[in-house]
């Protein structure tokens, strides 16, 4: 992302562009607004900022290293004079979740990307790993999943969303 504050900085000014709706079309326009930028900054105003630390889900853990990431983000906030405030979100806004990441799953881009990440080691969290071998499944597989599986557990959520994979990305 960037090796120093100033790269991240300037990314999100690059991110913020207000034209960017212009040449990405699933993107809403969001201005970069400097003088709140620069209010940030401001040491008297630190203690009035709240930040938010999600707490782990169970839908998706965090490895150690992104755990132990966020402990040294938090310190650091709260050695700084930050209001830090831990926040989770309820079970139905992670059950959306995974219905709208395994929408984007059965997106055509998706297998090459799966491709890619598993040709460079890249390691799989259980729960994306499951997603993952979803999308992997050959046409045996899915008859497999869908007339013997999820019959069994009454899986008639699951079935819908996979009915949905397949109509878009069918293999």
């Amino acid at each position: 992302m960037g090796l120093t504050t100033d790269d991240l900085v300037v990314g999100m000014k690059v991110f913020a562009d207000p034209d960017v709706s212009k040449l990405d079309p699933f993107t809403a326009p969001s201005p970069w607004r400097d003088q709140d930028f620069l209010k940030v900054q401001d040491q008297q105003n630190i203690p009035k900022i709240k930040i938010g630390i999600l707490k782990e889900s169970s839908f998706l853990p965090c490895s150690a290293s992104v755990k132990r990431a966020m402990k040294l983000a938090e310190k650091a906030a709260r050695d700084l004079g930050y209001d830090v405030v831990e926040y989770s979100y309820p079970a139905e806004v992670w059950r959306e979740s995974t219905d709208l990441f395994i929408g984007i799953m059965a997106n055509g881009d998706v297998p090459t990307l799966i491709e890619d990440l598993d040709d460079v080691g890249e390691s799989w969290l259980p729960a994306m790993a499951k997603h993952r071998a979803m999308v992997k499944f050959g046409p045996v597989m899915r008859w497999i999943v869908d007339n013997v599986i999820l019959p069994i557990k009454r899986e008639k959520r699951l079935g819908r969303l996979l009915q949905y994979a397949r109509q878009q990305n069918p293999r």
